[in-house]
């Protein structure tokens, strides 16, 4: 008896779970992101600065070819990080969907930022922040994300074999160049 209690409870909760999101609200949470501070196609300043200093007053010859580079891998690192939201859109469901456009598009994100950076918060600043927290889906989005990032990373054979081809042509492109990549 307790085996067929246990089945049916557990068809409950399988049948109670958040529908899967529609299409338009999937892409309504992918719009309210906070959008990355760099472009995927612009130069990796860090990456510009190392080579600079290993070929000092190289920078004209360098620009190009990392300019080549992250136009390589702009379109492989939009379609991954695209399939990995829209995996952790599935994750979330519909109704966390939905609180987190609310989040991302209301003026929560703000205050939650800047009490997230705080290291010293007051009781009620603490207190507000878990407000948030509690008001938000943000652990169940950082949770999804994780799972989704470690399972895109093992699934996706293809966009590491595209990365490398673009890897190589930009060290095929240094080396014609006689430009060092490496200390």
């Amino acid at each position: 008896m307790s085996l067929l209690l246990t089945s049916l409870a557990a068809l409950l909760s399988v049948a109670q779970a958040d529908a899967p999101p529609p299409p338009e609200l999937v892409e309504r949470f992918i719009a309210a992101l906070p959008q990355p501070q760099r472009r995927l196609d612009e130069v990796d300043s860090a990456t510009l600065d190392r080579l600079k200093a290993l070929n000092p007053g190289r920078e004209n010859d360098l620009r190009p070819i990392l300019q080549a580079h992250a136009f390589c891998t702009a379109p492989l690192m939009r379609g991954s990080t695209d399939r990995m939201l829209h995996q952790v859109a599935a994750r979330l469901g519909a109704a966390n969907l939905e609180a987190l456009i609310r989040f991302y598009e209301g003026s929560d994100l703000a205050r939650f930022g800047t009490l997230a950076e705080k290291t010293d918060r007051t009781a009620e600043e603490s207190a507000e922040f878990e407000r948030l927290m509690s008001a938000y889906p943000v652990e169940a989005f950082m949770e999804a994300m994780q799972a989704s990032a470690a399972s895109a990373l093992f699934d996706d054979e293809s966009f590491f074999v595209a990365m490398n081809a673009c890897d190589r042509q930009q060290s095929e492109a240094l080396a014609r160049a006689n430009l060092r990549s490496q200390d």
